[in-house]
């Protein structure tokens, strides 16, 4: 483990540190202004924490009270020449009086961390690490802590110290990887980013030697909402149907490996960006092939005779597109109106679609969508695809995939490449469908109205962008 002697760091900064979150707005916060000095030393104070936790599918985690109320993980600063696991496995024995050392940890963080007592030219550098145990262990409160409890990772108090929460929830990731998919403990494990509905996503290698895979796995324990996690679970069990269907179907355009296993998971070829996959249209000569690629992949889904349904509790994608559109818009025009004048001032183009929403929704009433007739993905954006220069196009995220007008994929897709700033407009005549981007207007102006539950709003504002993209597209070709 690493090595810290904590020497007093003005000897090695002769001019005072700056605080590392200086440099990086979304990570500053107004408290590093404050002057009142609570840490050791200008620069980074290190300390270890340990995230002690249960093997149960929704585990529980000991906590700590802390004597400003809080709750915290067990944790502390490190003593010189002292390793941050020792330290950690220190801190957890004076906090709450259970012994470690014989309990194997891994490592789950090391950086810089939230901490109200940081100012900017002092902070906390923590390293932290699980260890899993069968049971909760008996604990009493000792040193800085004034109580201990265990407590279940899904119902955990939304107040928790610092950065407490981000650990935690890395290493409940850990923990998920090691005791619910049964990686083995040699397993490299990447997070993914990306996508909106409510699935861990990570990159694995199980060996430095294998081959590196993609996972999607629906976890109840992060659902508080049973009908919410139910709706989670479908929509994976219908990506599974659609791969295995389409594999029937000698269709070559997705992932080679695409496995579905208990619990809920898919596991399937990575495509990294670092073996020279692009999930985002590249922005230099090989542009035009990869659209070219793309369109050829939806163009040869649409030959393939598409089943009837693929999961039956799930309403057929070309419905729902109907019914949560203008079909919606027509009952919550009010609604509809307040939203889009709330992007007046950060998007003036959002004033013309405002203006024109009513002819809108009247031409879409009147100029109803062909009956579908072909299997389309749905939802074919830049980044449900992976493109290689020598391979070819991998289509990904087939959950909404469904019957279908010809051209809806391509007509999604050359709007989501406009709306990133690409130029679309020699493929308009030959793949674009106005009236199918008239449906998805309505589409992404309703869902761009409805409330979140984390308080997060790019996904609405993403979605009237998308809105406005075919709107501009839509104006061009009618």
């Amino acid at each position: 483990m690493t090595e810290f002697s904590s020497p007093n760091n003005q000897e090695l900064y002769p001019l005072k540190p700056i605080h590392p979150w200086l440099e990086h707005p979304n990570h500053y916060t107004p408290a590093l202004d404050r002057q009142e000095r609570e840490l050791w030393y200008d620069g980074p104070n290190y300390t270890a924490d340990a995230v002690i936790m249960t093997r149960d599918a929704d585990p529980l985690i000991l906590l700590i009270t802390r004597r400003d109320g809080s709750y915290a993980v067990p944790g502390g600063f490190i003593d010189a020449s002292e390793s941050t696991e020792r330290a950690a496995i220190r801190e957890a024995y004076e906090e709450t009086s259970v012994n470690l050392a014989d309990t194997k940890s891994s490592l789950i963080f090391s950086g810089v961390v939230d901490d109200p007592r940081a100012t900017k030219h002092a902070w906390i550098e923590t390293t932290a690490f699980l260890f899993s145990v069968d049971k909760p262990l008996p604990s009493k409160a000792g040193d800085d802590a004034l109580d201990t409890t265990w407590c279940r990772y899904s119902q955990l108090p939304g107040e928790l110290y610092g950065s407490h929460r981000e650990i935690i929830d890395a290493a409940y990731e850990r923990h998920f990887h090691l005791h619910t998919l049964k990686f083995p403990e040699t397993a490299v494990v990447e997070k993914a980013y990306g996508g909106h509905m409510l699935y861990h996503r990570f990159f694995v290698k199980h060996s430095s030697s294998s081959p590196q895979y993609f996972v999607k796995s629906h976890d109840k324990v992060l659902f508080s909402d049973q009908s919410r996690a139910n709706h989670s679970i479908q929509y994976l069990e219908k990506e599974a149907l659609v791969y295995e269907y389409l594999r029937s179907s000698s269709y070559l355009f997705i992932p080679t490996i695409s496995q579905s296993h208990a619990p809920h998971t898919i596991t399937m070829d990575a495509y990294h960006p670092d073996e020279n996959w692009y999930w985002r249209a590249p922005k230099n000569a090989a542009y035009h092939n990869y659209v070219e690629d793309i369109l050829s992949a939806f163009y040869q889904l649409e030959t393939i005779v598409p089943p009837t349904n693929f999961h039956e509790n799930i309403e057929p994608t070309h419905i729902l597109l109907a019914t949560e559109g203008w079909g919606a818009i027509h009952d919550t025009t009010d609604t509809v109106y307040t939203s889009l004048f709330a992007y007046h001032h950060e998007i003036p183009s959002a004033d013309t679609l405002y203006s024109d929403l009513t002819n809108l929704r009247d031409y879409a009433l009147h100029h109803p969508p062909q009956p579908p007739s072909v299997l389309a993905h749905h939802d074919a954006r830049q980044a449900n695809i992976a493109w290689h220069p020598s391979h070819g196009a991998r289509l990904v995220d087939w959950s909404w995939t469904g019957l279908a007008t010809p051209k809806s994929d391509s007509t999604n897709f050359l709007i989501d490449l406009h709306k990133h700033d690409h130029d679309v407009s020699r493929y308009l005549d030959d793949h674009f469908d106005p009236i199918h981007a008239l449906t998805l207007i309505g589409f992404w102006i309703e869902h761009s109205t409805w409330p979140v539950g984390n308080g997060d709003n790019d996904v609405r504002k993403q979605q009237f962008l998308s809105a406005l993209s075919a709107y501009e597209l839509f104006t061009k070709t009618i």
